[in-house]
């Protein structure tokens, strides 16, 4: 009820950018447009859509309202183009070159693709005045023993070490495997966090084979296996495992 005694409620007819249920509504829509279009939702990833129809495969990769287009040809993409546009006003960006934070570089002629971050990685060194720090070869000093704080950190220190914790976590999830356990290291102090623990991720951020701007680009893969089927001391038998690397890390 109301000061003037009414009850009246308004009925939205439009979402509108910044109300609660505006990207709920968003994603309804998107999904019935692309379930008429034939394609199904991944169920591990709800936010990435596959097409295979008369040999030709979609994968549509959705971010908000940024879509990404990964298809058999050049003919199907377009054709897809045309299909979407008969339901959203579209905006062609052309060949992919940056979504999410991942810069992507395309190589058809060696048919390789290519990501990194290297813009993320300068703001966050920018961000934490560490732009012109030397680089070090680990992301964690090996002679260094974190160490649960017995005081209470300040709110400002808990802040600034949640943000490069965070700031870390996503360059991992993204191009760089190869600090994971670094940052699986540093979450665990975020809720109460020592000067050393700030110390500690400083170096993850200015790490050689961590964040260096030097080796942003160096997102490579390979695979390998061990030598082969073997007997272990206890009798069982142990099969060869196959390895992938990604930027040294497996």
């Amino acid at each position: 009820m109301y000061e003037n005694g009414r009850a009246d409620v308004c009925k939205l007819e439009c979402t509108l950018y910044g109300l609660k249920q505006s990207g709920r509504e968003w994603n309804i829509e998107l999904d019935n447009v692309f379930k008429k279009l034939g394609f199904t939702r991944l169920t591990s990833d709800q936010c990435v859509y596959l097409r295979v129809r008369s040999g030709a495969t979609c994968i549509m990769a959705v971010h908000v309202d940024d879509m990404t287009i990964l298809a058999s040809s050049l003919e199907t993409t377009e054709s897809l183009k045309r299909e979407l546009s008969a339901h959203f006003e579209l905006s062609d960006l052309g060949p992919i070159r940056q979504v999410v934070g991942l810069e992507v570089l395309r190589d058809p002629t060696a048919r390789m693709l290519t990501l990194w971050q290297t813009q993320y990685i300068d703001r966050i060194l920018a961000r934490f005045g560490m732009a012109d720090a030397n680089p070090v070869d680990t992301p964690l000093d090996a002679h260094v023993r974190l160490r649960v704080h017995d005081g209470e950190a300040n709110e400002q220190t808990r802040q600034l070490y949640q943000a490069m914790v965070g700031l870390l976590m996503y360059a991992a999830l993204g191009t760089r495997p190869d600090i994971t356990h670094a940052v699986q290291q540093l979450s665990q102090y975020a809720s109460n966090p020592a000067p050393a623990h700030i110390t500690a991720a400083k170096r993850s951020v200015d790490s050689d084979s961590g964040l260096t701007r030097r080796d942003s680009r160096a997102s490579r893969m390979s695979e390998s296996s061990d030598s082969g089927e073997s007997t272990m001391s206890n009798g069982l038998k142990r099969k060869p495992i196959p390895i992938a690397l990604l930027a040294a890390a497996a």
